[in-house]
């Protein structure tokens, strides 16, 4: 079966179980959509997605038999907006991150990054445990570099999702990003 056919199907599965997640988790109809999804290399996701512009990121990394870390990252404005429709807020009250907030965004990681890790475990039958998830801001670059040192001797290429939240008549925007350690990978791809 093809690769692309792979991805496709994952993620539409992944799509529908993180949805229902979120609307249990909102009390509200919520739903997700991936509007994108290639493999890149690396080197070129900070040109692809704007390294100067300020990011709220949630990193889960990733250990079992394939080793390696994923990243949900949102634009600093709309990690606000999503915490004000997730804590159930008057939309524009969340000025500023507190505990609170990032305890919500880290659980919104959490259900995206877990669903779809989830969900490719399955399909091809590889061993994924997904560890605590970790919230940070900063400028995109600083962001995606915390998982991309670890991992750049180790690997070339990286996944990106573009997805879209549907909450309450509102569209938030953010990326997936899930890399995996050279090997780990290869034997991704063949067991797709």
């Amino acid at each position: 079966m093809p690769t692309e056919h792979i991805l496709s199907k994952i993620t539409r599965e992944a799509t529908e179980k993180a949805s229902l997640a979120l609307s249990k988790l909102t009390h509200q109809q919520a739903s997700l959509e991936f509007t994108k999804i290639e493999l890149g290399k690396v080197t070129t996701v900070l040109k692809t997605l704007n390294p100067e512009s300020v990011v709220t990121g949630i990193y889960l990394p990733i250990s079992g038999d394939a080793k390696g870390a994923s990243l949900l990252i949102f634009p600093e404005k709309v990690s606000y907006l999503l915490c004000d429709m997730l804590l159930n807020k008057k939309m524009g009250t969340t000025q500023k991150i507190t505990e609170y907030e990032k305890s919500a965004l880290n659980e919104v990681g959490n259900i995206i990054l877990g669903t779809i890790l989830t969900v490719l475990s399955n399909n091809i039958k590889v061993k994924m445990i997904e560890n605590i998830p970790n919230y940070c801001q900063d400028m995109l670059g600083a962001v995606v570099d915390q998982i991309i040192v670890e991992f750049v001797q180790k690997t070339e290429d990286v996944l990106i999702i573009e997805l879209v939240f549907h909450f309450f008549n509102t569209e938030v925007k953010g990326y997936v990003l899930i890399i995996f350690e050279t090997e780990a990978l290869k034997a991704l791809i063949e067991n797709m």
